[in-house]
């Protein structure tokens, strides 16, 4: 799966940076050069799990081309598991 854009709405961006300390930089970055592993949750709610400087975990719809950020979180310890097992 590529991503050829990945947009974020203004209040999901502060809500992400306040509560989770994730800058929409350190995201994109960790998305396009982290070599994130994608997973679908369901129909076009995905989640990748990427890691360049931390493994972050991110949720997005995806419409075939485009990432639509819903949230982003440093990952737990069963998604560090995944990414690492795929």
């Amino acid at each position: 799966m590529k991503l050829h854009s990945i947009t974020i709405e203004p209040e999901i961006e502060e809500k992400i940076l306040r509560k989770h300390r994730i800058t929409q930089e350190e995201l994109k970055h960790a998305l396009e050069e982290g070599k994130p592993k994608f997973f679908v949750i369901r129909s076009s709610v995905y989640m990748a799990i990427t890691h360049l400087y931390r493994y972050l975990t991110v949720i997005f719809d995806y419409d075939g081309r485009n990432g639509k950020i819903l949230t982003a979180y440093e990952s737990s310890d069963w998604q560090i598991r995944r990414y690492n097992k795929s």
